[in-house]
């Protein structure tokens, strides 16, 4: 109508609620407002046009309220009022004494006092009329008018008064017929058949009236039908579940059970009913002192209104027997006041009784690996005297003077071979054994520096053999110290002896970052190989792939590189072909530090 009579185009901004109209006017997002009541702190950033209409704002409660209200029988009372709204600024200076429920809009506002979490709403009866249609709201009604008069005019911001003249002769030319068009626009064709109005005819009061009783009779039909529905389907779940449920009001005092608390109690429900729950079940604590109500977790919701999860306490059954249970006692909460509890518990002693077995089990592999690791400690010292008595031996038959023949000597190298062999299983078996029991904190290891250390033991043999070592920027991980030195020296030393003849060894030490965050390591080397078909069998203890005895070791030192991935989390495979060396591939799974 505007945009006709002054000739001009106003774009049309739509916002979720007032609030956000009100803060983007204050910083100049938007310019003018179609409709609003001066205020005073309105006029602080805006200027208003004389009204063009006026709608009353009434006071709306639920059908229930029958008495007819004014400001003055709300004190007390919690009334909604939208945010921002005239209503909220005149209410929040004039008349402190109410309680203000503010709202971002009227739809949430009328549905607040429907489901009675508000006592009134007080809004302009157009907006009001046009939502409780919409919302298809039933029980409400108008108890009374509030006094203020929303006189609705065009606003626009005040640092362009040139703006506010137009506006203003825009408004001066809309004429009498116009106006009552506007008024009837807002409020004369949708009127919600629950509200009541005094300026309405008689028979079309009688009208609405009768058109209310039939939907209230509907209405409360069909939440008799809802209710019961979800009074039975909340009963067939309170029936069916397995964990205990019984609820409590302020006394402390049994207000419902379900079948699974009865039957894990040995209480029918009229036994507890209105019985004081903590003496029936929760008097006594598992060392037989008493358990007083004021300490009790369960109570203990009902007096500050949060939720209390207990993992492990005893419920007393009727025939003297207690059992553990684990339990959750949430409050009920009406207008932010505790009005009752549920209890959830379960018997846990199923997982006690599992608990204490695994103790058990747990304490006798301990002093197993204890013994074991003992007997491997003893049997390593028996058996190496008498191998190194051996050994000894044939350096004094061999001295060099003696006049034994080559065939003997060949012989006698062999069982020196053979000692030297028996000697290296039984460390190896020794340290495979007691691999686990250093429990060391683990640290930032950085490999460069471990991998140097490793050339150092093994300087020797990688001399003898001109064997070469490569490796570059290797990053940190975190780990027990001692077994990862033990592991590359033993992948190494395996790369050093199986080397291809007349070949020098080269090793390449090299690290990927995968995607999920996990380390990977590869060593690779030029050596013999192996079949791929083995690249699981090889970590086994005792597999020599080549047979070869003059290879001295224990035949254990991949066992001891794959235990040791396995405590760190990780894992280490092998890849191999014949002729073309092998790659292991080590894998940490975890690169953070050790918590």
């Amino acid at each position: 109508m505007l945009e006709e009579k002054l000739n001009i185009h106003f774009k049309i901004l739509k916002l979720k609620n007032w609030d956000e109209v009100i803060e983007k006017t204050k910083i100049r997002d938007t310019d003018m407002w179609g409709a609003a009541t001066p205020t005073p702190q309105r006029l602080e950033y805006m200027l208003f046009t004389q009204p063009f209409i006026e709608l009353p704002a009434v006071i709306i409660v639920r059908n229930k309220t029958q008495a007819t209200l004014s400001l003055k029988e709300l004190k007390g009372l919690k009334i909604a009022v939208i945010s921002g709204y005239g209503i909220h600024d005149y209410l929040s200076l004039n008349h402190p004494e109410i309680k203000l429920d503010v709202v971002s809009d009227i739809s949430t506002g009328l549905k607040k006092v429907s489901f009675g979490m508000v006592d009134a709403m007080i809004a302009n009866i157009a907006l009001a009329t046009h939502y409780i249609e919409k919302d298809g709201i039933s029980n409400l009604r108008v108890a009374g008018k509030s006094g203020y008069i929303y006189k609705w005019g065009l606003a626009s911001r005040n640092d362009w008064p040139e703006l506010n003249k137009i506006l203003q002769k825009g408004v001066d030319l809309i004429d009498e017929r116009e106006k009552n068009e506007i008024y009837r626009k807002w409020v004369g064709l949708k009127i919600a058949s629950s509200l009541t109005f005094k300026d309405f005819v008689l028979p079309v009061l009688s009208l609405l009236s009768l058109f209310a009783v039939i939907a209230i009779i509907i209405s409360n039909r069909v939440l008799k039908k809802q209710v019961k529905k979800r009074t039975r389907d909340l009963q067939m779940i309170l029936n069916s579940v397995g964990e205990g449920i019984f609820g409590l009001d302020l006394k402390g005092q049994t207000t419902f059970s379900n079948p699974a608390a009865q039957k894990m109690l040995g209480y029918s429900l009229e036994e507890m009913s209105g019985q004081n729950q903590h003496s029936l079940i929760h008097h006594t604590k598992s060392n037989g002192e008493p358990y007083p109500n004021q300490e009790c977790p369960i109570y203990l919701a009902l007096r500050d209104g949060k939720t209390h999860h207990v993992a492990e306490e005893i419920f007393w059954r009727k025939d003297g027997t207690s059992f553990p249970v684990e339990y959750v006692s949430t409050p009920i909460i009406e207008d932010k006041l505790p009005v009752g509890a549920v209890v959830t518990f379960r018997d846990i002693s199923k997982r006690k009784n599992d608990e204490i077995l695994l103790k058990q089990y747990s304490n006798s592999l301990e002093r197993s690996n204890r013994e074991l690791s003992s007997f491997a400690s003893i049997t390593s010292h028996d058996l190496k005297t008498p191998i190194r008595k051996i050994a000894n031996f044939c350096v004094y038959i061999d001295d060099g003077e003696s006049r034994l023949s080559d065939q003997a000597k060949k012989y006698l190298s062999k069982i020196d071979l053979a000692a030297t062999h028996a000697a290296d299983l039984v460390d190896g078996i020794l340290s495979y054994s007691q691999l686990g029991e250093d429990t060391a904190p683990y640290k930032k290891i950085d490999l460069n520096k471990t991998i140097l250390k490793v050339k150092e033991y093994l300087e020797v043999e990688i001399r003898e053999v001109k064997g070469k070592i490569e490796f570059n920027n290797l990053p940190s991980i975190f780990g027990n110290e001692l077994q990862i030195e033990q592991l590359f020296e033993n992948l190494i030393s395996n790369s050093l002896k199986y080397k291809k003849e007349g070949v020098a060894p080269i090793i390449k030490i090299t690290h990927s970052e995968k995607s999920e965050g996990n380390l990977q390591l590869f060593v690779k080397d030029n050596g013999i190989g192996f079949k791929n078909i083995y690249a699981e069998k090889i970590f086994d203890p005792f597999q020599r792939l080549d047979g070869d005895i003059s290879k001295i070791g224990s035949g254990l030192g991949l066992s001891i590189c794959k235990k040791i991935m396995l405590a760190h989390e990780g894992d280490l495979t092998a890849d191999g072909e014949i002729g073309q060396g092998a790659e292991f591939t080590l894998t940490f799974k975890k690169m953070i530090e050790n918590e």
